[in-house]
Parts: structure tokens; sequence; C-alpha cells
């Protein structure tokens, strides 16, 4: 009898863990561009951050809109979450060193911009 009772608590609580604790994912498109303010031979711009296509490992490259100045990426993501944490790059140096993520904020919308100057929170 005891035992019976634990397997469908057990089987109820996994239940609820598989289907109540998931949040409901969703697309979205994210424009980051940013600012280089008196910043010159630069071969590469980029960003790191949480979530899929971001990474903290590898830069996801920029494009430039003005070289030297102006560089820009729209990223297409499927999350369930409401916003991303991101730094970025430039010459492989990642920006704000011992500050916190940049965090990009998005509930409720389906596509977002965001606007920054390296290295200035």
């Amino acid at each position: 009898m005891i035992m019976k009772k634990l397997l469908t608590i057990s089987a109820i609580f996994l239940m609820w863990m598989q289907f109540g604790c998931v949040q409901k994912t969703r697309n979205v498109t994210i424009q980051l561009n940013l600012r280089l303010a008196g910043m010159k031979n630069i071969t590469q711009v980029g960003v790191r951050g949480n979530g899929k296509p971001l990474s903290w490992q590898k830069d996801l490259a920029m494009s430039p809109v003005i070289k030297d100045s102006l560089y820009t990426v729209t990223i297409h993501a499927i999350t369930g979450y409401n916003f991303a944490e991101l730094k970025f790059t430039v010459n492989g140096t990642m920006e704000l060193d011992g500050m916190p993520n940049r965090r990009v904020d998005f509930k409720g919308a389906k596509s977002v911009t965001y606007n920054a100057v390296f290295n200035k929170p």
C-alpha cells in the first residue's frame, strides 16, 4: 500500500516537472548596433553571450555599416527567456572587463533593437 502511494506521488511529481516548469518558447529577432568611438585598425567585431546562436566561447561576427565606427548583427532566436546577456568584442578583446554583462530585455516583444557604445555600460 505504501509503495503504491509512493509510486503515484512520484509519477505525479515527474509529470508536473515535465510539463509544469517548462517555459513556452517563441521566436525573437534582436538587432544589435554597436558604435566604436575613436578606435582604429579594427579587424574583427563580434558579440558573445548566452543562448543560441550566441556563445561565451566564440564571437558571433558583426558586419560593418560604417567601417571603424558602426557595426550590426541581427539574431533570430527561439527562446523561452525574456532577456539575453551579452558583451561585445573588438579584435578579440571583450569589453566591460570585471563589469556586469549587458542585458537585452525582450519580454513580450517579437523584435527588439539594442544600441550600444563599445566599453560604455
